[in-house]
């Protein structure tokens, strides 16, 4: 698979989702990028609360931390049935 079709195949999945979850982007990847493109189409995005994701959270990502990451995705998986 090249890059192109693999890139095409993550925006198709990311277009039939009702959010996305990023668990790290590095700032000026190719992942971060990306993150920027699905957000540009109001879709949301969560990642994990921390440092190392500061990026995605300043471009607009939803921060989840340890402590909740179960309860949010039991509240995720009740909305999408």
């Amino acid at each position: 698979m090249t890059f192109k079709t693999s890139h095409y195949c993550n925006l198709f999945v990311a277009a039939m989702s009702t959010a996305i979850f990023i668990a790290h982007a590095g700032s000026g990847s190719k992942t971060e990028a990306f993150c920027k493109e699905i957000l540009s189409w109001q879709k949301p995005i969560y990642t994990f609360d921390s440092d190392y994701n500061k990026n995605l959270v300043e471009m607009g990502a939803r921060p989840v931390n340890m402590d909740n990451v179960s309860l949010w995705a039991n509240l995720f998986a009740a909305n999408n049935k």
